[in-house]
């Protein structure tokens, strides 16, 4: 992804339906920034405990016909307790830099310990805006509806080899 306006406006420009449907447009946009960010996490021992599985990850790697808003991580030995996202949300954040992306994101949790950040940047969006790729109304400020990008990671009993969970190494 060396140039990623001409990554991004290739992805656009040749499916009409992206004119069409806001929606559609923003999960591609969501798309585009998940596949910065793994490779950003791949960079890092992201990999060494987490592996990547879920509805994006069968999307990415087998062409399923769904988009899906967020990346679900499963440990693969229980250090749920002292995980935490900072140091690799820093990681993606430069890494982000790299293709003039500008990433920012929150730390949670929830009821359940599943570790969470949520990865916003309107850099995509700014990019494409006034360049006639697609209607300016779907990335004007002020018309933008957000897109973030959830990642979480949690640790599930037990880690089978038959479990359909793809492993990426860095």
């Amino acid at each position: 992804m060396k140039d990623l306006f001409e990554y991004t406006k290739n992805r656009l420009i040749n499916n009409d339906e992206f004119q069409k449907y806001p929606d559609l447009f923003r999960s591609e946009i969501r798309e585009i920034m998940q596949e910065i960010i793994l490779p950003g996490l791949a960079e890092t021992n992201f990999f060494d405990n987490n592996a990547f599985q879920g509805g994006t990850a069968i999307r990415m790697l087998y062409g399923l016909k769904r988009y899906s808003e967020d990346l679900d991580f499963t440990m693969k030995k229980n250090k749920i307790n002292e995980f935490s996202w900072k140091p690799f949300a820093d990681h993606i954040i430069e890494y982000g830099k790299k293709y003039g992306v500008d990433f920012k994101y929150t730390e949670d949790h929830d009821k359940f310990g599943n570790k969470i950040i949520r990865i916003r940047s309107d850099s995509l969006l700014d990019m494409v805006h006034n360049k006639k790729i697609v209607p300016v109304a779907f990335t004007k400020k002020g018309n933008r509806k957000k897109i973030e990008i959830k990642l979480e990671s949690n640790f599930s009993l037990p880690l089978r080899e038959k479990s359909f969970i793809i492993y990426l190494s860095g």
